[in-house]
């Protein structure tokens, strides 16, 4: 009795349709390199200079993955042992190829990354608060590659990068982070400095009255953390400490670029208003307001895009992640540390 197979199909055209789609895939699929150049005619901020200082970025981004690839094999490691404020080691082959790459394109006037040194020529220059930011991003190497960016603040797009192709292929369109998430980020070796407010709200998170507990995720890299935040949804949080009563997060470097790919536009919301009203009778402060990737970014007393940094090196607390994980800590910690 023979099976039911259905209809035949032809494997040879198959195999052939799927090799000339590999070939074509370049031209056909949304890459970053196209969508540096997308709408350049109608959007005032893509300039010939902002594309190919964009294109630079791009390269620099590629040639770190090349290095990565084949440091091992030929013992490349650009390594210097110079340790910035916070202490950390920080590895120079990153700051190095970046930065040649920005100096190539002959549009840069001042490049600083999270381990320079202070400078008399930054003093000249006038450090801007993160609203004035026209892009952000960060790349997580891995098995797979990926980089979020966001440009303009209107959305934040995920790109998986094709070592065939040796272009950054689009995955989302438009990133959202999860109004509310499993998972919450803290370095828990921190957590005899704590103030008594986070303490309990971590316990909380733990072992909630109702649900299911939060899962722990905790890298130490900041990058590998926003990551799950942007896709599993969550809280990131990067408390201020007995040790570091300013905050650990680097206003310039790290607070700012993630406030700007996480944030959210909800003022507007009538949902919110309760909460907001309550807040700012008591102290005013609140969270990063627009677009991008649908979360919320705050220090807990103001949105971290709305500090002018009086140093390159200045921290500050940084909470952020999904929107309801991110107001539950402001009813849990914020305005109870406010009202005291």
């Amino acid at each position: 009795m023979a099976a039911n197979r259905g209809p035949e199909m032809d494997l040879q055209p198959f195999k052939a349709t799927l090799l000339d789609s590999r070939k074509s895939q370049a031209r056909e699929t949304f890459t970053l390199r196209r969508n540096i150049i997308a709408d350049r005619e109608v959007n005032p901020m893509k300039t010939p200079k902002f594309i190919m200082l964009m294109e630079s970025i791009e390269m620099a981004m590629r040639s770190l993955i090349q290095y990565n690839g084949r440091a091992r094999l030929i013992k490349e490691y650009l390594v210097t042992s110079s340790h910035h404020e916070t202490g950390n080691v920080e590895e120079k082959t990153a700051e190095n190829v970046i930065l040649q790459c920005l100096k190539s394109s002959g549009l840069v006037c001042y490049a600083y990354s999270s381990a320079s040194k202070k400078s008399e020529v930054l003093q000249r220059a006038r450090l801007k608060p993160g609203n004035e930011m026209l892009v952000a991003g960060f790349v997580v190497y891995s098995s797979a590659i990926a980089l979020f960016i966001s440009m303009g603040g209107n959305s934040t797009q995920e790109y998986i990068y094709d070592e065939v192709l040796g272009e950054f292929i689009v995955q989302d369109p438009d990133v959202k982070i999860p109004v509310k998430g499993k998972f919450y980020c803290i370095d828990e070796a921190q957590s005899e400095m704590w103030d008594q407010p986070t303490l309990e709200f971590v316990t909380m998170k733990k072992s909630p009255k109702i649900g299911p507990p939060k899962h722990y995720k905790f890298s130490g890299s900041l990058c590998v953390d926003m990551y799950v935040c942007l896709k599993y949804g969550g809280i990131l949080m990067y408390p201020k400490t007995l040790r570091s009563p300013t905050g650990t997060a680097k206003l310039t470097f790290e607070a700012n670029p993630m406030a700007y790919i996480a944030r959210y536009d909800i003022l507007l919301s009538s949902g919110w208003l309760p909460l907001i009203s309550s807040i700012f009778r008591i102290q005013k402060y609140f969270l990063v307001c627009s677009r991008a990737a649908g979360g919320l970014a705050t220090t807990g007393f103001s949105s971290p895009l709305d500090i002018t940094p009086e140093h390159l090196h200045q921290t500050v607390p940084l909470y952020l992640g999904s929107r309801e994980e991110v107001v539950d800590l402001l009813e849990n910690v914020t305005i109870r540390l406010a009202t005291k």
